[in-house]
């Protein structure tokens, strides 16, 4: 029996099915090590900072137009001043990436490929299975229009591939496998 076999048992499911049955747990492993390894090196505590103060200013945004220098505005901003405590392009392109976005709010699917990205309001972002997100891309689905701050979900679908630099607006959907560049 190969090695494919010894894993998972008598369940009829080929090799190559086998293989990729194990590749994702492995990577979410890899991803949630790395971020741990980062978070337990972190003498300084700007990363944890971060993380915490992000859940404790703004748990969780909501949808909707709020008037420039009210609460939901000044919590909205501060958590984008601490944002930058994580230098994400230090992620980019690898599993943690993704497990850091999870761990600020964003629902992302598996086997979802990120290059280099900057969120709004991550806790509005869903991102589907098989997602290809190319690099200095902007998901700009918190934004100040006029005098107000208007937040929105984006939603990209399963297996979608999104290019180089592109910006998307509150309130899009990138459907199942939609290419924009």
């Amino acid at each position: 029996a190969d090695a494919g076999e010894a894993v998972l048992g008598d369940r009829g499911v080929d090799d190559a099915a086998g293989a990729e049955l194990l590749q994702q747990p492995l990577r979410d492993l890899v991803g949630t090590l790395v971020l741990g390894d980062l978070l337990a090196h972190d003498e300084d505590g700007v990363v944890a900072a971060h993380f915490l103060g992000k859940r404790l200013v703004a748990p969780k945004l909501e949808p909707g137009s709020y008037p420039l220098w009210g609460t939901t505005y000044f919590r909205w901003w501060l958590a984008q001043r601490l944002a930058p405590l994580v230098h994400i392009k230090w992620l980019q392109g690898s599993p943690v990436i993704v497990a850091y976005l999870r761990l600020v709010g964003a629902r992302i699917g598996r086997d979802v490929l990120i290059s280099d990205i900057e969120v709004g309001a991550p806790d509005l972002l869903t991102i589907g299975d098989g997602a290809s997100l190319g690099g200095r891309l902007v998901i700009a689905n918190a934004e100040v229009v006029g005098n107000e701050l208007v937040i929105a979900p984006v939603s990209i679908g399963a297996d979608a591939a999104v290019g180089t630099s592109c910006v998307i607006g509150a309130g899009a959907v990138v459907g199942d496998h939609a290419e924009i560049g």
